[in-house]
């Protein structure tokens, strides 16, 4: 009966990974699903959730969470603070339920990452059908946003990944980890792959990179070239020998770092409005764009943060003590349209002061360290885009990203564990014939 369960938990797994790059109902099905499997696993073997003590990322996500609880206890508005507290309630719930992982066969556990890939390339294409049929329905690209008055491109931006319910930021997100795990893979294993195999991993790397650029999320697309810089240097340096090769391919490197800075130098220099504002002016008297905004939401956080520095504001405060900050610069826009700081540490800080942001910044630091030691380039490129994508957006503040971040954390550092163990693989409660590994 526990070989049941377990099976049943390894499917769920599989439904998890495949729908987060759909709309949040299908993956909270999936997650129910698991996280009931789980239990049911857990009252046949109630040990399987000591193998949480193995694991110092999870730990510290479990920890992150109860920082988050605390910080209610100085908060004034409850209700607030609680809904919040609710929604990031994966920050306790993925340390625990993938406990089991470490009793599933580990080639089924390395594969798990591919579903996920795959899952994504199905998103990817249905987003792309979806906009050929909008436009051969309607015979044109051109849609009129009724909310913004704006015109969009079925085929560009938040209108691509509308058709799938998402915003450009997040399914950006989740296309850049599929890639980095794809170009790792091919990268490293080139030379024993079967060149039916390659073909498919170029094709999904390319159409991967592609769709990127058809988001036209600029952080997005800055977080992807580094994680591709950064593993394709890795590659060249550990997989190609020669020393007048290496030092080809490190000066190359460097004249496009140096041709890209000088890009992006001449762009703001030209445009300087890109950068300058006032945070008195109001649309359309002054131009507002997704730099200057974030860097004057960014001023007023700071302010907010300067005043509540140690413990925070508490979660349930943070919202309308920023709403406040805002009212007391002037900053109007950003006030009527309540806008969040755009930036995950710093929302961190204002709503849990330091505890909270040390915590963060150490779950990255020690997830990064583990995952450098075992050369796991899928985690690492994982945890760059994280903590890229940070800079820019509160990204713990969605399901849509908060489930994804505590599952792909947890379940990288749980493989690591699983790599790291005398006996990895070995014998398992599940059957080594599960169709799922077939």
């Amino acid at each position: 009966m526990r070989d049941l369960f377990l099976k049943v938990y390894q499917f769920s797994l599989v439904l998890v990974v495949v729908t987060i790059p759909l709309e949040r109902h299908s993956n909270g099905i999936a997650l129910a699903i698991m996280i009931g499997s789980w239990i049911i696993y857990f009252l046949t073997k109630p040990q399987v959730v000591l193998n949480l003590k193995k694991n110092t990322s999870a730990i510290l996500l479990l920890l992150f969470w109860i920082i988050y609880v605390v910080s209610l206890l100085y908060s004034e508005d409850l209700s607030e603070g609680w809904r919040n507290i609710e929604r990031r309630l994966a920050f306790l719930i993925m340390p625990v339920v993938l406990t089991a992982l470490l009793d599933l066969p580990k080639s089924f556990v390395s594969k798990l990452k591919w579903y996920y890939v795959n899952g994504v390339l199905a998103a990817v294409l249905l987003t792309l059908a979806i906009a050929v049929a909008r436009t051969a329905v309607t015979g044109t690209v051109d849609y009129l946003n009724p909310e913004s008055t704006l015109i969009e491109n079925n085929f560009f931006y938040h209108r691509l990944s509308q058709g799938i319910g998402l915003l450009s930021s997040y399914f950006g997100f989740y296309i850049s980890l599929a890639a980095g795990i794809v170009l790792s893979n091919l990268l490293l294993q080139r030379n024993t792959m079967s060149s039916k195999k390659l073909l498919f991993h170029l094709f999904r790397f390319g159409l991967f990179a592609a769709y990127i650029v058809l988001l036209k999320t600029a952080m997005i697309m800055m977080a992807f070239g580094i994680m591709v810089s950064f593993i394709v240097v890795y590659a060249l340096f550990t997989t190609i020998s020669g020393k007048k090769f290496k030092m080809a391919a490190s000066a190359f490197l460097a004249i496009l770092a140096v041709a890209s800075s000088i890009v992006v130098v001449n762009k703001v220099g030209s445009s300087k409005h890109i950068v300058e504002y006032d945070i008195r002016g109001v649309p359309p008297d002054h131009d507002w764009n997704s730099v200057n905004l974030r860097l004057a939401k960014w001023k007023v956080t700071m302010d907010a943060i300067s005043d509540h520095a140690i413990l925070g504001v508490g979660i349930g405060d943070s919202k309308q003590v920023l709403l406040d900050y805002y009212l007391k610069h002037n900053f109007l826009f950003a006030y009527l349209k309540r806008y969040n700081p755009h930036n995950q540490y710093l929302a961190t800080m204002l709503a849990l002061g330091l505890p909270g942001l040390l915590i963060l910044i150490g779950l990255l630091a020690y997830s990064g360290l583990i995952a450098w030691k075992t050369k796991d380039l899928p985690f690492i490129s994982f945890l760059v885009l994280f903590a890229c994508f940070a800079i820019t957006e509160v990204a713990l503040a969605s399901n849509k990203a908060i489930v994804p971040f505590s599952f792909f954390l947890c379940y990288f550092s749980y493989s690591y564990v699983i790599n790291t163990e005398n006996d990895p693989g070995g014998d398992s409660e599940a059957s080594r014939t599960n169709p799922l590994l077939q």
